[in-house]
């Protein structure tokens, strides 16, 4: 317990683990190695690794609704690169049974979409 002038709280240390993963959008023309066809393998690597979060890259909304059934014990927070639903998204997934998001919001620039126009 650490006590500073009048306040009392308490110290706790966690160990957990971050992962990021690239999702690649779902190109048809990959055929074989389109979306539909690597879900279940995204989402058996993400459960193997044990990640209280899960950082991920180029998933559209399509997409990460996909995943959500198959990752119950997961939530996640982000929107498109345009906003809202729209576009690539850069979505964190926390395990829900660990984490509580506190406030969420990626971009350094929060009032600009794509903040790369600065």
């Amino acid at each position: 317990m650490v006590y500073r002038e009048g306040f009392c709280s308490w110290r706790v240390t966690m160990d957990i683990t971050v992962m990021t993963f690239n999702l690649r959008v779902n190109v048809r023309q990959d055929s074989d190695n389109a979306w539909p066809n690597r879900i279940t393998e995204v989402t058996e690597a993400i459960k193997k690794a044990g990640a209280a979060i899960v950082c991920t890259q180029e998933g559209t909304h399509a997409m990460l609704q996909d995943l959500q059934p198959l990752l119950p014990d997961y939530a996640w927070l982000g929107d498109g690169r345009q906003g809202g639903n729209e576009d690539e998204h850069c979505a964190v997934f926390y395990h829900r049974g660990l984490l509580k998001p506190v406030e969420s919001g990626i971009s350094v620039y929060p009032n600009f979409l794509n903040s790369s126009v600065i």
